[in-house]
């Protein structure tokens, strides 16, 4: 029976067979055409390369031979592995040592056995190249010799492959390191575009200010002279000029609250406030609009919402403001808006903006905070920058919160926000 000891560097050679045998990968033409090879030369039906595991033998590449694995406790080459020496069985029924051994007895029904070790380098025996025969035979020394060499051969093809990996492991490592270093340049250029254009829409905007205030200044003073009266037609061109103008500064405004959001430079100022209070002016401001528009506002604030929290109420007002705003634009005559405010887990509130408008169809919702995108509205009567939802997001990630929205065309739309009711700690250090 053979052997089924284990030999003393055992860790050393399973971490080595991992190395080459680089998994279970089946036939290859190169050993396959090395076994072929033995067969032919030492002309026997059966020729084969074993790869011995902790627990099996398996087959690499094999000539007349329709088994792909054994246990490691039945296999031949188990002993060679043992013993680091060459191991020939002229004729297994003559050999008391083999002669009821599983694959004598049965398949593959070995009388003659060859086997030579694998050695890679390093000195550990990863496997065997093996012939066999159903019949008895002898092996020379010189065809030992020529056996052994085969298996040096099978050794440089499995170190061969190994060198390959190596040289793939390192060009991919190569690839890795230009592909972090080209990350990291466009990074920074990335940092360096942001700074110039956070600086070129500061400075624009003073710029631009200046001449736009001195248009619209004139225009309010042509519009309320009362002593020089503009005529209908001449009062019609000013509201147009003011219009423009008040379009154009309220353009200028989200553009310069995009900027500083994306380069950072938001700080918040946390305070104890009342949210209902913040609700009550952001409705009174927009009541007006609301009014023009036909459309009714309501607030319903649940008994279990918070009555202060700490937040800053500037941005709030100005997250709530742009929700209800755009919830009354884009609704319809007699159309209605509910704000409402709740409790929504321990230490958050919500608010809803529920409305009656037109809906985003569901193939551009995911546009919804694109900057610059009304979702085909740009050539609508509403004005807008399509800002003032990025600005509105960008505002509630800043202070912890998060804010979503569902909408159905025809139907309406529901934005939410959810805050938590205390900032988090560098938010409470941050100054203006």
């Amino acid at each position: 029976m053979a052997s089924s000891r284990i030999p003393a560097d055992e860790a050393h050679r399973l971490e080595a067979l991992a190395r080459y045998q680089g998994g279970e990968s089946g036939p290859e033409v190169a050993f396959d055409r090395l076994v072929g090879l033995c067969a032919r030369v030492f002309e026997v039906p059966i020729a084969f390369i074993s790869l011995v595991e902790r627990e099996r033998q398996w087959f690499k590449a094999a000539r007349g031979l329709e088994l792909t694995e054994t246990p490691r406790e039945i296999a031949f080459c188990n002993c060679v592995i043992e013993a680091g020496d060459p191991l020939v069985v002229t004729d297994s029924h003559r050999d008391p040592y083999y002669a009821d051994h599983p694959l004598v007895t049965g398949p593959p029904h070995l009388r003659f056995y060859a086997g030579v070790p694998l050695v890679v380098d390093g000195g550990a025996r990863i496997g065997t190249l093996c012939l066999g025969d159903r019949r008895p035979r002898t092996l020379s020394g010189a065809e030992l010799e020529t056996l052994q060499e085969l298996a040096a051969m099978v050794v440089d093809e499995f170190e061969l492959r190994r060198a390959n990996q190596r040289l793939d492991q390192e060009r991919a490592a190569t690839e890795l390191r230009r592909a972090n270093l080209e990350l990291q340049q466009a990074r920074e250029e990335a940092e360096r575009g942001n700074r110039a254009k956070s600086q070129f829409l500061s400075s624009m905007s003073h710029e631009l200010r200046t001449p736009l205030n001195a248009v619209l200044g004139f225009a309010q003073i042509l519009d309320q002279d009362p002593r020089e009266p503009l005529s209908e037609r001449q009062a019609g061109y000013v509201e147009q000029i003011l219009g423009g103008g008040r379009h154009l500064l309220s353009l200028i405004d989200d553009i310069l609250d995009l900027s500083r959001v994306e380069a950072g430079r938001v700080q918040l100022q946390p305070e104890w406030v009342a949210p209902g209070s913040l609700v009550d002016q952001c409705v009174e401001l927009l009541g007006p609009l609301a009014a023009d528009a036909g459309v009714h506002l309501s607030v319903q604030q649940a008994a279990d919402a918070p009555a202060t929290i700490r937040a800053d109420p500037q941005r709030i007002r100005q997250v709530l403001f742009n929700l209800l705003s755009n919830a009354v634009k884009y609704n319809r005559p007699q159309g209605r808006v509910d704000l409402e405010v709740e409790a929504s887990a321990a230490n958050r509130i919500r608010f809803r903006v529920r409305d009656t408008g037109v809906g985003i169809p569901e193939e551009r919702q995911r546009e919804v905070f694109y900057p610059f995108n009304r979702l085909g509205l740009e050539s609508s009567e509403v004005e807008g920058t399509g800002i003032g939802l990025v600005v509105t997001r960008r505002l509630v990630e800043q202070m912890g919160g998060e804010l979503g929205f569902s909408s159905e065309p025809g139907v309406g739309s529901v934005f939410w926000v959810e805050l938590p009711c205390f900032p988090a700690e560098s938010e409470v250090s941050g100054d203006g």
